[in-house]
């Protein structure tokens, strides 16, 4: 039987290599069961920017405008599972602008999943521009941290251990 497939959703732009991946990697770790499709897959080339990434696009592999469109609405469409992580957002750019700024490709993501059925988890912190009518909508449950995310999907996939205590 194949492993079910969960899209890791979230924040890119304005943030390192690093800032994108680590909940990905600890997603990988807590969901072993799962094959977990990340949108940083095969772009290495981010990990040698010098700046956090802009919005836009990039005249490297799976960095063009189209081919980021279209392959991540081809991992969404596949996907049993969306697991959207918003915890750390970037900021507005700028000396002294702290507000956290939403993620337009991640309100993308949880969009395409509502018309499929697909379940979206969001993991929103209380003071989040994620909190907008739309990607709340979309959203099948939002919580406040990974454990719980990485649980709630767990029942909904029915993996072992899925109804232990939890939240």
């Amino acid at each position: 039987m194949s492993k079910p497939i969960v899209y890791a959703c979230g924040p890119m732009a304005g943030l390192t290599w690093e800032q994108m991946n680590a909940w990905r990697d600890r997603a990988r770790e807590a969901l072993p069961e799962v094959e977990l499709l990340s949108p940083t897959r095969g772009k290495d080339w981010i990990r040698q920017e010098s700046k956090p990434l802009h919005g836009g696009a990039y005249p490297r592999l799976f960095g063009s405008q189209n081919a980021i469109i279209r392959r991540d609405y081809w991992d969404v469409t596949r996907s049993a599972l969306i697991l959207a992580n918003f915890l750390h957002p970037a900021t507005c750019p700028g000396e002294g602008c702290e507000e956290p700024i939403a993620s337009i490709g991640s309100c993308f993501e949880i969009a395409w999943a509502y018309p499929l059925g697909t379940p979206v988890i969001s993991i929103v912190p209380e003071r989040s521009p994620m909190h907008h009518v739309f990607p709340r909508a979309g959203t099948l449950e939002m919580v406040e941290d990974e454990e719980a995310a990485f649980h709630v999907a767990r029942v909904l996939l029915n993996l072992d251990d899925a109804h232990s205590v939890c939240c």
